[in-house]
């Protein structure tokens, strides 16, 4: 953050922490001049200069910047491609009526520019709406829209194309959003300083391979039509893209074949209900039981094995242990690494179980702690379950897990 003295001695007394001054304007075309509290104390090594002011220090980073051609909104090009120039800090998005009092570099703004400013409402600073930091499609010009400037921060496009209700989020909620955050990049530097500096010889990619990564993940996306409209969200039509995918060399991932078992779990995906509902451990009903009875599955269509099983150390609900087994098989996915950023398919014989898990919540005090550890995990691996009803006398894992019997 950017504050003023008195306010970064505050935060250098209740942290005792080394202060760093960071700007994403020498490796990324936004300026985004910020303050860092880090508990390490940092070096950019070879890959920038660091900077002592005294009560903090400035870390200068240079790495490649975004080719213009990347960011761009199809249709529009940027007036000072072929030049030096740092767009400003990127704010929040606040259309009025009429000017603030004393807007920032009102005194050093063109005429041209106040008039750009006056037409958009004074969304943005004055200095803002200057010719060099403007994009032109051959009959106007105008400051960066949203997906521009969640690529220049970093982000992939359409990354604050949040859906609420019908609509899209609108021009100035997105524009906000982005004036609000932090630089990625920069911020993923300052993690691989630190980190560096609690394991010395820890191998990180450097700023120009997080760069490269970066402006490959957004080519292989679709471009964003510039709009300001809440209605919709368009994008570039898929020939367009398919044929700028052609031309740079780089192809969609499409999966021409699937296997036969993954044609069976597509099948049974029209079968599965998305929505929860909320239990009471103690009668096991649902508050919503219109939406029941649910459609279940036939688990006799795979192949089974036993892979995991434990007798329980404890008695206790039977809702409380289903969750704890529905939680158990997700750890035991997750130790293998392959659940990580991946969609799977879980049956579970609990109605119980699967309405709060679908849900992801409860009210339960008793079930509450488990799905609580339940969603942190999923949310740990990124991974994404479709849970399935099947009756218990079809579960496979009924029958095995009647084989301990407390004493």
């Amino acid at each position: 953050m950017v504050c003023d003295e008195s306010d970064q001695e505050v935060f250098r007394k209740l942290t005792g922490w080394h202060q760093y001054l960071m700007c994403s304007g020498t490796l990324s075309h936004v300026r985004r001049p910020r303050f860092f509290w880090v508990s390490e104390s940092i070096s950019p090594g070879e890959e920038g200069i660091l900077e002592d002011h005294g009560l903090y220090q400035e870390v200068k980073v240079f790495g490649p910047k975004e080719p213009p051609e990347i960011w761009e909104c199809p249709g529009w090009t940027w007036v000072s491609r072929e030049e030096p120039v740092s767009l400003p800090t990127f704010t929040r998005s606040i259309p009025r009526t009429r000017p603030p009092a004393s807007p920032a570099g009102l005194h050093h703004t063109p005429q041209e520019a106040r008039e750009r400013w006056v037409q958009d409402t004074y969304r943005y600073p004055p200095y803002t709406y200057k010719t060099e930091f403007c994009l032109h499609n051959g009959v106007e010009l105008r400051v960066a829209g949203p997906s521009e400037r969640e690529i220049l921060m970093g982000f992939l496009p359409s990354h604050t194309a949040a859906k609420v209700g019908s609509k899209w989020a609108n021009y100035d909620q997105r524009c906000s959003s982005v004036g609000n955050s932090f630089h990625t990049a920069v911020v993923a530097l300052i993690l691989k300083y630190a980190q560096q500096q609690i394991k010395p010889g820890l191998s990180l990619p450097g700023v120009a391979e997080l760069a490269q990564e970066h402006w490959s993940a957004v080519q292989r996306l679709p471009k964003e039509r510039f709009h300001r409209s809440s209605k919709e969200l368009p994008q570039e039509p898929e020939e367009d893209w398919f044929a700028r995918l052609e031309e740079q060399g780089v192809g969609p991932s499409l999966k021409v074949g699937i296997t036969a078992e993954e044609a069976l779990v597509r099948r049974f995906l029209h079968h599965l209900t998305y929505r929860g509902s909320d239990v009471h451990v103690d009668s096991g009903t649902p508050f919503r039981p219109d939406r029941l009875p649910r459609e279940g599955i036939d688990p006799r269509q795979w192949k089974w094995k036993i892979i995991k099983g434990w007798r329980w150390a404890y008695e206790d609900h039977i809702n409380v242990l289903e969750m704890q087994a529905l939680y158990q098989s997700v750890v035991w996915r997750a130790r293998t690494g392959r659940l990580y950023k991946k969609r799977f398919v879980h049956l579970v014989d609990s109605q119980v179980v699967l309405g709060i898990a679908t849900k992801g919540r409860t009210s339960s005090r008793k079930l509450d702690g488990i799905l609580r550890k339940y969603n942190l995990l999923l949310l740990a691996v990124h991974g994404y379950p479709i849970l399935g009803w099947v009756v218990s006398r079809l579960n496979p894992a009924d029958a095995p897990s009647r084989w301990y019997v407390l004493q």
